[in-house]
């Protein structure tokens, strides 16, 4: 996932726990900047609020999950194209439904430092939902993502062509479905982009 995102932006964060030394290593092998974000248990706006701040120049950020591996490539850059081109906030749209990654613009700066919480930002999404560009895209995999190791089994989508769907209802920038087998948030990527655009 890393590395397919890392490859549509300009620089890459990835936020992490502490004492994950092993993770640490191999997302820097896949081209991310890692910062470790001593209170992760705050919760996901928290986390993303972290992030921005370590990424607080760039002219824009494309926020992703890490557990959502089969987000194209071009995905990717339609959304960071977008935000180039000016669009304030975006998020891709398959089958009539939202997914990931967001695209949110240097103007949602003090917002997206001003989460808190484990809401992430979709608090800022409903707010500007007048500002924000819905992306038609040829990606089932922005709805698709890993809660345990046998959603990395590929038999049903290999066979249909088609991805199942994992999940329902509006877009989920916050976090994942949980389970009570899973205690731990995932880990986040924020995307910036250079203050030029380039």
């Amino acid at each position: 996932a890393c590395a397919t995102l890392r490859g549509g932006v300009d620089h890459a964060l990835a936020i992490i726990r502490p004492g994950q030394a092993e993770l640490a290593s191999m997302l820097t092998a896949a081209g991310a900047k890692v910062v470790v974000f001593e209170a992760a248990e705050q919760g996901m706006g928290a986390t993303l609020a972290h992030g921005v701040r370590a990424a607080m120049n760039a002219a824009a950020w494309v926020v992703a999950l890490a557990d959502m591996p089969w987000i194209r490539p071009e995905t990717v850059h339609s959304v960071t194209q977008a935000l180039r081109s000016g669009a304030p906030l975006v998020v891709p749209v398959h089958d009539h439904r939202r997914g990931h990654p967001v695209g949110f613009g240097s103007g949602f700066l003090e917002e997206l430092l001003n989460l808190r919480g484990d809401q992430g930002a979709k608090s800022i999404l409903t707010r500007h939902a007048d500002r924000l560009l819905l992306l038609p895209c040829n990606d089932p995999g922005i709805h698709r993502d890993v809660d345990f190791p046998a959603d990395l089994d590929p038999p049903v989508h290999q066979r249909s062509g088609r991805l199942p769907r994992l999940g329902r209802g509006p877009l989920r920038v916050a976090a994942p479905r949980r389970s009570a087998r899973r205690s731990r948030p995932p880990r986040r990527f924020v995307r910036a982009l250079r203050p030029d655009g380039r």
